[in-house]
């Protein structure tokens, strides 16, 4: 008797993976295999062919997400990808041999209440994502389960005031606060901001391309900005570099170094006094966003959307009224 499978548990007997690839087990000495192709629905019908039956039901779960996997998800950016991935871990647990077509909109609703609010939202993003794809691929027919069933909005409200800002950067080395004032004058994504170069500073702007979005977006150098980018383009100590922003070997920091910088520093300010209530890194996009009109924001930070802007500053720093006498 062979042994039971432990991966693939939802595969028909004598249907096999080898990388990306499927086979027939036609069993015999030497064992025969026979190759089904690469793709995993056509893999079913030619298995269903030789078995000479029906062919299983395809579209379960744990199918349409590893094909997911495998095809979309190479597609977006890396931090998109490895938050699906994660989403996909827990649905799985729960999902993964029940039929696309099986998922209810109550399935859906109790798998969110088992599950920490923001995380049952985010989870069922994902799982109304895979869907879609499913769907848009003939993977399932019918409405998507998930649409229509209300998560959690969690917005952040953090608004890091001058004083705060330069709390944290007081206890700041060099190469911290060299990336605390671009990212506060140049509020992107942290990855895409710690890899610009001195050629991305051109015809007067300053360009990069929002990995997220593929968004290109040019900042004019004057101001504070050309100040800061000149003082980033001085000669100093170790290999030179083309980088704005490098250690002293000429590479540029990554975000988990900065980060890393970043929660030492914040804690000694905490510690001395100098902050009484802590930020995040990610704040200070908001904050250059809410310091300046809603259409240079929206300019500035690469959104295609006015919408989305409102959301970013909304309840950061409250509206400013008289007061009642």
């Amino acid at each position: 008797m062979g042994r039971h499978r432990t991966v693939n548990l939802a595969d028909p007997p004598r249907f096999r993976r080898k990388g990306s690839r499927y086979y027939y087990d036609a069993g015999g000495t030497p064992r025969r295999w026979i190759s089904l192709g690469g793709d995993y629905l056509d893999a079913l019908r030619r298995y269903a062919d030789l078995e000479g039956a029906p062919a299983p039901p395809p579209a379960t779960f744990a199918a349409a997400a590893e094909r997911w996997a495998a095809e979309h998800l190479r597609t977006v950016a890396p931090k998109t990808a490895q938050e699906y991935r994660a989403a996909l871990a827990r649905l799985r647990t729960v999902f993964d041999c029940v039929p696309l077509a099986a998922i209810t909109p109550s399935d859906v609703r109790r798998y969110m209440d088992l599950r920490p609010a923001i995380a049952g939202t985010r989870e069922k993003a994902a799982l109304s994502a895979l869907i879609n794809w499913a769907r848009a691929r003939g993977l399932m027919d019918g409405p998507n389960p998930a649409a229509g069933i209300r998560g959690v909005k969690a917005r952040r409200t953090r608004y890091v005031s001058d004083a705060e800002f330069s709390a944290v950067r007081a206890h700041a080395g060099e190469l911290l606060r060299d990336a605390l004032d671009l990212l506060l004058l140049v509020p992107h994504n942290p990855a895409d901001v710690l890899r610009l170069r001195r050629d991305d500073i051109r015809d007067g702007a300053l360009h990069l391309r929002r990995r997220k979005t593929g968004q290109p977006v040019a900042i004019e150098v004057e101001g504070a900005l050309a100040e800061l980018l000149a003082r980033l383009q001085a000669p100093r100590p170790g290999v030179a570099s083309m980088y704005l922003l490098r250690t002293r070997h000429g590479s540029p920091p990554t975000y988990w170094a900065i980060r890393n910088q970043f929660d030492r520093a914040r804690a000694a300010a905490l510690a001395a006094g100098d902050l009484r209530e802590s930020w995040q890194l990610r704040d200070l996009r908001a904050k250059a966003a809410s310091e300046i009109g809603l259409d240079h924001a929206q300019a500035l930070l690469g959104h295609a959307s006015r919408v989305t802007t409102e959301i970013y500053r909304r309840q950061r720093k409250g509206q400013r009224v008289k007061p009642a006498r």
